[in-house]
C-alpha cells in the first residue's frame, strides 16, 4: 500500500482511492481482504458465499462479520447474515457449504457456534 500511495502521489493523484480484488486460490481470500483493509484500501471486493471464478472470491458475509468484530464497521447480527446467505443461495442456485461459519448446517446445529 505504501508503494502504491507513493507512486500515486508522484503521479499527482494522492487522493485516488484504492480497491482490493482477490481470489481464494490458496484459501487466503478472507485473510488477504482483511489485511488489505488494515493496510488502508478504501474498498474490498467480495461476493455472496464467495462465488467467483477459479476457486472463488472473498465471502462478503464473512468479510462483513469479521470487520464488525474488529470494529472497522458496524456489526451486523449473524441472523441477518445467515438470511442473506440463504437468499443468495436461492438466487444463485449455489449450495451453502455445511461448514460455512455463519450459515452452514453444521454451524447451525452446533448452538454454541452460532453465538460466538
Amino acid at each position: 500500500m505504501a508503494f502504491a500511495r507513493r507512486e500515486l502521489a508522484a503521479l499527482g493523484a494522492p487522493r485516488l482511492e484504492l480497491d482490493w480484488h482477490g481470489h481464494n486460490d490458496r484459501g487466503l481470500g478472507l485473510a488477504a481482504a482483511l489485511w488489505a483493509v488494515a493496510c488502508g484500501v478504501e474498498r474490498v471486493h467480495a461476493t455472496a458465499l464467495g462465488v467467483g471464478e477459479r476457486v472463488g472470491n472473498s465471502c462478503l458475509e464473512l468479510l462483513i462479520d469479521n470487520l464488525g468484530r474488529l470494529g472497522s464497521r458496524a456489526a451486523v447480527p449473524r441472523e441477518r447474515l445467515a438470511g442473506y446467505c440463504a437468499a443468495a443461495s436461492r438466487a444463485l442456485s449455489w449450495p451453502i457449504p455445511p461448514d460455512h461459519p455463519i450459515a452452514g448446517a453444521l454451524t447451525r446445529s452446533a448452538g454454541a457456534l452460532t453465538r460466538t
